[in-house]
Parts: C-alpha cells; structure tokens; sequence
C-alpha cells in the first residue's frame, strides 16, 4: 500500500473506531503509523473510568480487525488541563475537544 493511502487508510479507520467511543473525559487522541504498526493513544481529563478504558478498548478492537496486518494499540493516558499534552514525532490528531 502507498503511503499516502495508508495514511488516508489508518486516520479514516480511527476516526470510524472511534464513533461512540469518545466520552467528555477525552482531550484529544493522537495517532502514528507504518508499514507494521498502528500506534495511537487517547488522552484524558482526569481520572479514566472502568467504562471510558473499555470504550477505548472496544476502538482498538474495531482497528484491530480492519488492519489484520498491522500490530495495532490504543492506549489510554490521563494529562489534565491545562497541561500541555506531549506529542510523539509523526503523530497526528484524529480527536481533539474544544479547549479554551
């Protein structure tokens, strides 16, 4: 697969993941890739509920299965707000809630 339509393939596969999966805790979700490995992590505002890690959980399911190939995670990280959330190299937001 080309790397523009693997890119194109991994962030609109996300972002289908991860309908109805985003609760309000949820500040943003940051995604990396290649050839082998999907990488991404969801970022929350305080503490990470026992149904808001399965929901994420369910996500990393649904990209499991479209990307059979791919050695896939989705990790969930608590950086409350204000607190500048850390970004990896090449890694891209699929998610990102309104922060004022």
């Amino acid at each position: 697969m080309k790397a523009n339509d693997l890119r194109v393939s991994v962030l609109l596969g996300m972002q289908i993941a991860l309908l109805g999966c985003i609760g309000c805790g949820v500040r943003k979700v940051l995604c990396r890739w290649n050839e082998h490995e999907i990488k991404a992590r969801a970022i929350f505002d305080g503490e990470i509920s026992e149904e808001d890690a399965e929901a994420i959980l369910e996500a990393e399911t649904e990209m499991m299965a479209s990307f059979p190939h791919h050695d896939v995670s989705l990790t969930c990280e608590r950086c409350d707000a204000p607190q500048v959330i850390p970004r990896e190299d090449h890694e891209y937001a699929v998610f990102a809630r309104l922060e004022s």
